[in-house]
């Protein structure tokens, strides 16, 4: 039975930002064969123990998302894994509930480290209002650094779109504290997992973990590589099966639908960004007017710019 302290946390966390929350059905994910090399070298980060701290950067729509909603799935039942994908939508970006969301799930998941974050809150019935420093301390530092919460298993942290915070300070701040916690306790088994766009001031930030922490990865997300347009490929080749399927029992679709000339323009107008071809697959032009006219006529995304 969930004790009152925890329900107290679960008012200060992020709704819906975990990687199985309802209000992230099908979210988006790795389609197999795709992103191969960089989560092969994200896995083999994972297992090295050294790893204290992956920094996932790209541009917007370079598939970050989707990258980390696979690694979660993967990580979930080989590691202690709490997850956040954080939003611009406003219950999904304030940073002063970051930590206790990650808290609340590690809580969940581990008796040992629940007892502690219930023990602690019971001292302090203010803990939930205090500043990022402190509850960092209470929550990520002394439960691991002083051995009172180990096993032999990973302790993973996915923190996906941690610029989508509305604050950059905040950002940088939480950044930070993870630097500062590595750097004076390597032995913890936490692992930061962290993804975002390379804008200055994450560059910055990441910047001064790689000058001080042994265990920091930075993996970058390639685009306009052959992996990255082959891997758009893969995907639009199998949504457009999905639309040819969705349709075949009612009307008869030509076969050459798309051409190969279309489907080399789209592909080229993609550029390896999946976002792009992510909004292409879901224009109107696919689904919002009859299906027939999608024969009689070539997609507008698909029409000379």
């Amino acid at each position: 039975m969930i004790s009152e302290v925890l329900r107290d946390m679960l008012r200060h966390t992020l709704p819906g930002a975990r990687y199985n929350s309802l209000a992230r059905d099908t979210p988006p994910r790795c389609l197999p064969g795709t992103r191969v090399h960089i989560l092969e070298d994200i896995d083999a980060r994972i297992r090295d123990k050294d790893t204290r701290i992956i920094w996932l950067q790209g541009p917007a729509g370079s598939g970050k998302s989707a990258i980390m909603q696979t690694l979660a799935e993967v990580q979930s039942s080989c590691t202690v894994l709490t997850t956040l994908f954080l939003s611009r939508d406003h219950e999904r970006n304030d940073p002063k509930k970051i930590l206790i969301s990650l808290a609340y799930s590690f809580a969940i998941l581990d008796p040992t480290y629940r007892q502690l974050v219930e023990e602690r809150i019971a001292l302090d019935p203010d803990f939930l209002s205090l500043c990022m420093d402190e509850q960092f301390k209470c929550l990520f530092v002394e439960p691991f650094a002083h051995r009172i919460v180990w096993d032999a298993r990973r302790w993973v942290i996915i923190l996906d779109g941690l610029d989508e915070c509305r604050d950059e300070e905040d950002q940088c701040r939480i950044v930070d504290l993870i630097r500062n916690s590595i750097h004076l306790h390597p032995q913890s088994p936490l692992l930061w997992i962290i993804s975002s766009r390379p804008d200055t001031h994450m560059m910055a930030s990441f910047s001064r973990v790689k000058d001080c922490v042994t265990g920091f990865w930075e993996q970058e997300i390639p685009i306009g590589s052959l992996d990255a347009s082959e891997d758009v490929n893969r995907y639009l080749h199998a949504e457009l099966a999905k639309i040819r399927e969705l349709h075949c029992k009612w009307i008869t679709a030509p076969p050459s639908w798309p051409s190969d000339e279309e489907f080399l323009r789209l592909s080229q107008l993609s550029s390896g960004f999946f976002g792009f071809a992510s909004s292409a697959m879901k224009h109107d032009i696919f689904t919002r007017i009859p299906f027939e006219s999608k024969w009689r006529s070539r997609p507008r995304v698909l029409d000379p710019v």
